[in-house]
């Protein structure tokens, strides 16, 4: 009989963390509900196969979005990152043209002005 109370003891040990990693029921059927939404369906019965569906493995597909939001939202991270290196090497270049084409712009202004000095000062 002593043996009883520590057999029941000894597995919600062992089944606790397995329980503790499953996500709560609040989360599986906002989930599934989701996914319902934005199946496209317009039937309710296939509505509520996808619902049931989801809900049997629920706990590997919420792991997997998670998972692939983080990978999505990591990679947006590097594309952005990457964009701004991108846009900062345009702008320098940008920058750089235009200087050259505004000092290109100035030395004919001056060669213009040369030449018509240099016809006045004939008189």
């Amino acid at each position: 009989m002593k043996i009883f109370p520590l057999g029941i003891f000894t597995a919600i040990i062992f089944l606790f963390p397995l329980l503790s990693l499953a996500a709560p029921w609040s989360e599986r059927h906002a989930f599934c509900i989701d996914r319902v939404v934005f199946s496209g369906s317009y039937s309710n019965y296939k509505d509520q196969k996808i619902y049931n569906e989801c809900m049997e493995n629920a706990d590997a597909r919420i792991a997997e979005f998670e998972r692939n939001g983080k990978q999505a939202y990591e990679n947006f991270l590097r594309q952005h990152e990457q964009q701004q290196i991108d846009y900062r090497k345009e702008n320098k270049e940008r920058q750089k043209r235009k200087k050259v084409l505004e000092q290109k712009k100035e030395l004919a202004n001056q060669q213009e002005i040369q030449k018509v000095n240099d016809l006045f000062s004939e008189f």
